[in-house]
């Protein structure tokens, strides 16, 4: 089985961390090696998909109709 290894230090384990970043509005998610911080990949705080089917039950909308 293959294993992610972090390009700097080859470690294996890796966490996920929540942070602003200067001169931007809204907080990231910074996918990074556990062991020697190395910032892997970033993703958005929240998830847009969620956010949306929230909206569309509060305004009784069915994202699904197919007409």
């Amino acid at each position: 089985m293959n294993t992610s290894k972090c390009p700097k230090c080859e470690s294996t384990t890796f966490e996920n961390v929540t942070e602003m970043v200067t001169g931007y509005n809204y907080q990231l998610n910074f996918i990074r090696c556990a062991k020697c911080k190395t910032v892997i990949s970033i993703l958005e705080n929240y998830n847009i998909g969620a956010l949306l089917h929230g909206l569309a039950d509060k305004l009784n909308i069915n994202l699904y109709d197919e007409n």
